[in-house]
């Protein structure tokens, strides 16, 4: 759609202006420190405290834009890292410096946001392929950054003056984005809606809903229960503790076997994102498709073990180039891939807080990964950081191989799928006996008229009944496989799965469809949902999300969209996984 090619190369361009302000920050923020008489403790001590305030953050904001929407989440990440740019390029004492940086680290989510909106707008076959544009936008923007510092510094950095100069232009490269943002860029949760009085009451009181009030470590638990999750959380955090960690160390070992500066290694960083960014860009997206998700996971890991079982036999540059090259391969398609993975397995009201904790989880993991590689590279050898970090990630490939296999995500995918068809068929239970039989279609006619106020003489009363019986009639010849008159879970289910069915997306549109418009207001929804007993638990927000151009109202087209979503789409992300409220979503 016009709408989402808009938004997404917004977002495109917002995520590497602001990542830009990181690339220049990361050469020269220890010099900066420095200059205020910091010891070397310090100045590790101040580089550490980005990612530690980043540990939490992306969790606590994924958190927040799963409720809030995307939109004001985003501007607040992006004017969060704005202010401690500003804050940088002002700071006359060291713990300004300290306090730029944590506001910056717990500010240093937009990326996870982005992708969380992202995968709002996208399918499933697509995702990987917009993910991992959005991964190569953000190392375009270090590149830049790290190329702008480097003009900017010169070849000796400790002899810097005008350390203002660099982080006034990461500040205005944030201040950019938050123009394109707040112009350009549609809020997902706060489009245009109907806006009747009706849906203003109903939003009023689902605020106060207790779904509301659940806590961050529930939330967590939450998470980690879901299949596949936690091992595709282990992955990432072993996969960013070996690729933080040895580029933490990366310019003491340069610098131990070929003696290089850093001019000679920032252009080595430099050819490094560049690759990345340009494979995420060509490739990645694409063999996502060919091969799918869990065979390119498996082997973006084996790529890693083999780069980094390499690095210690690197002793020529070529030689360095190669192992590098490994590497390389497998951030470009092994990053984009998990969080992909991750999308699609969250929950459909958790895929901003999981894609959050992932980035905390990746923080983590590279916190830990380069203390331990120092320490280690200082303690044990100049090459045992390597043999460690191939040793952990030769055992996820084991984990990936016995976990994450595609035959495991097309069991969970379908039993989602049958969770759904099987709420349907509980819906049209009328009478709970477990089978359906022309008798519950008769008395949900007859409580639908109730609600409606028609007798059972008036025309529309009659209109509703032929059709929701005649539905039924054909329902039963084609499902009732033993004539017995009544179609059990069994028949219901082959039924579905073997036989599409398009005059079901009709028949529920005409019961909720009170006066036979062919649009179905919010009211026409609280009514149905009131018939069949669903919650009318964040009714508006639901009606939002299934009003897919935000009319105020579903069109017809639009409802057989969304019910052809529900009945056989195993993308929990998409609007018709809303169509019979929020019960069924929350667990999915």
């Amino acid at each position: 759609m016009p709408n989402n090619r808009k938004t997404f190369v917004i977002l495109l361009a917002s995520i590497l202006l602001d990542f830009i302000g990181f690339g220049i920050a990361m050469p020269i923020l220890p010099f900066y420190a420095q200059g205020f008489g910091a010891s070397p403790l310090w100045v590790g001590f101040l580089m550490g405290i980005f990612p530690l305030a980043g540990i939490l953050a992306p969790l606590l904001w994924g958190k927040f834009s799963d409720r809030i929407g995307r939109h004001p989440t985003l501007l607040l990440n992006i004017a969060g890292s704005a202010f401690s740019y500003f804050l940088l390029s002002i700071a006359s004492s060291l713990w300004v410096l300290f306090l730029a940086r944590g506001i910056g680290g717990a500010s240093s989510a937009s990326l996870a946001i982005a992708q969380s909106y992202v995968s709002d707008l996208t399918t499933t076959e697509h995702r990987t392929q917009h993910l991992s544009l959005l991964e190569a936008a953000s190392g375009i923007g270090i590149v830049i950054g790290l190329i702008v510092s480097g003009i900017l510094v010169g070849n000796a950095p400790t002899q810097i003056e005008d350390f203002q100069s660099p982080f006034l232009i990461a500040t205005v490269s944030s201040v950019f984005p938050l123009l394109l943002i707040s112009t350009g860029l549609p809020g997902l949760n706060n489009q245009k809606a109907a806006s009747h009085n009706s849906q203003k009451q109903i939003h009023r009181r689902t605020k106060q809903q207790p779904s509301f009030q659940k806590n961050v470590v529930h939330d967590l638990i939450t998470i980690f229960q879901r299949p596949l999750v936690s091992g595709l959380m282990l992955i990432m955090f072993v996969m960013l503790f070996a690729i933080i960690g040895i580029e933490s160390i990366f310019a003491l070992w340069c610098e131990h076997f070929f003696n290089w500066g850093p001019q000679q290694l920032s252009t080595l960083i430099v050819f490094y994102f560049l690759t990345v960014s340009l494979l995420q860009i060509s490739v990645t997206g694409r063999l996502a498709q060919r091969i799918g998700e869990t065979q390119l996971l498996r082997y973006s890991l084996i790529f890693l073990a083999i780069g980094l079982c390499l690095r210690p036999f690197s002793t020529t540059l070529p030689l360095l180039i190669g192992s590098l090259s490994f590497i390389i391969v497998a951030e470009a398609i092994g990053l984009p891939t998990l969080t992909s993975l991750l999308s699609r397995l969250s929950g459909a009201k958790q895929q901003g807080q999981t894609l959050g904790l992932m980035q905390s989880v990746a923080g983590l993991g590279g916190g830990v990964g380069a203390s331990l590689a120092g320490l280690m590279f200082g303690s044990v050898g100049y090459n045992s950081p390597y043999w460690m970090s191939t040793i952990l990630v030769c055992s996820v490939i084991v984990v990936c191989w016995r976990r994450i296999t595609p035959r495991h995500l097309r069991r969970v995918m379908r039993q989602r799928q049958r969770k759904k068809v099987i709420r349907l068929f509980e819906l049209l239970d009328h009478d709970n006996n477990g089978t359906l039989e022309i008798q519950d279609f008769k008395q949900a006619t007859h409580q639908l008229a109730s609600v409606r106020g028609w007798n059972p003489h008036t025309k529309e009363f009659q209109k509703l009944q032929a059709s929701v019986l005649g539905f039924a009639q054909r329902l039963q010849s084609m499902a009732d496989q033993d004539g017995n008159q009544q179609i059990d879970h069994c028949e219901w289910l082959h039924y579905l799965e073997n036989m599409p069915d398009h005059d079901l997306a009709m028949l529920f549109l005409q019961m909720i469809d009170a006066n036979g418009d062919g649009q179905i207001t919010i009211e026409e929804l609280q009514n149905f949902y009131q018939v069949y007993d669903i919650s009318t638990d964040e009714l508006s927000d639901v009606f939002q999300t299934l009003d897919l151009n935000q009319d105020g109202h579903i069109s017809t087209d639009e409802f057989q969209t969304i019910f052809t979503q529900f009945l056989y789409s195993d993308d929990v992300q998409l609007p018709g996984t809303w169509i019979f409220g929020v019960h069924l979503p929350r667990q999915l």
